[in-house]
């Protein structure tokens, strides 16, 4: 069976005219894909500014403890900190902040590379969760409530980064 060229021009004006109709009619109708999110963690609407966050790096996680930093605090900073370090040569690009704990054992905090901050007035909106997703001029991104998800955590950083 051979085709006419009007059949092989018919079957590739489709091949290359349909994805471009596709791509047309989802960008003009993005109530089908508005609910489509990608970062894993909850995006705040309105800017939060906490000025003693502001850093040097691109990016902050913030650790927030409102008691004292015991095992369960430190075993969920190394995890924080080893998700850091998963980040390869980007892991120049975050930084990794306890906020609001009194802290027991200083020299591994340090030995972890992780800063640690008083904030002298938490803003009501953010009810204290876990962690923080701050850009460099202090302004808080996205916020978790759980720590056991490092996986959401770390995907928000590698799209961010």
């Amino acid at each position: 069976m051979q085709l006419t060229n009007k059949k092989i021009l018919g079957i590739l004006l489709i091949i290359f005219l349909l994805p471009l109709i596709c791509s047309v009619w989802l960008y003009s109708h993005k109530s089908y894909v508005a609910n489509y999110k990608t970062n894993r963690g909850e995006l705040l609407k309105e800017s939060i500014f906490i000025p003693e966050l502001q850093s040097s790096r691109p990016w902050q996680l913030v650790y927030i403890v409102n008691q004292a930093c015991t095992d369960l605090c430190m075993h969920d900073l190394t995890n924080l900190a080893k998700m850091r370090l998963s980040l390869g040569r980007k892991l120049y690009n975050v930084q990794l902040t306890l906020a609001q704990a009194p802290v027991f054992n200083k020299q591994k905090l340090q030995d972890m590379d992780v800063k640690f901050v008083n904030i002298r007035h938490i803003p009501n909106s953010l009810s204290v969760p876990k962690v923080w997703l701050l850009d460099a001029k202090g302004r808080v991104v996205l916020v978790y409530q759980d720590t056991s998800k490092l996986n959401d955590i770390y995907s928000d950083l590698k799209h961010l980064i």
